[in-house]
């Protein structure tokens, strides 16, 4: 696979991690709402998979929480 690839979509799922946070701080998303988590999972997931390819432990071990975290 393509580095540009994966890359791409760890960014993408970076971007949705960080807007996530933004409209949190903004007050125009609430942490208890659905569509916050689903961000969030998306953005860790999306990052996940980067990291799959280009390993980094303490990145995946990050990731994993955020994503077990936005699950519950």
């Amino acid at each position: 696979m393509p580095y540009w690839f994966y890359n791409s979509i760890g960014t993408v799922g970076v971007f949705c991690c960080l807007i996530s946070f933004l409209f949190l701080q903004l007050g125009r998303m609430y942490s208890k709402k659905l569509a916050y988590s689903l961000l969030n999972l998306i953005g860790s997931s999306g990052i996940l998979f980067s990291l799959y390819f280009d390993w980094n432990f303490s990145a995946f071990l990050m990731e994993g929480a955020w994503a077990i975290v936005s699950l519950y």
